[in-house]
């Protein structure tokens, strides 16, 4: 049974893992920034996309600098 979950979890590629945490990350930190839900909101989505796109770029100078 275990071996089964952890051929499941292989077949899974790693950047699905950092959506979870970057949706997490961004409402927590704007979450300690204001106390008003609109505001954490719409902070956390720019927050969002800011980090998917600074992870993007490291991952593309990553691919480029290494083979």
């Amino acid at each position: 049974m275990i071996k089964r979950k952890r051929k499941m979890l292989d077949k899974i590629p790693l950047l699905f893992f950092a959506v979870p945490l970057i949706i997490a990350f961004s409402f927590v930190y704007q979450g300690t920034r204001s106390e008003k839900m609109p505001v954490i909101v719409s902070r956390s989505i720019r927050t969002m996309v800011m980090l998917t796109f600074l992870m993007a770029v490291i991952l593309v100078i990553l691919q480029w600098m290494l083979p």
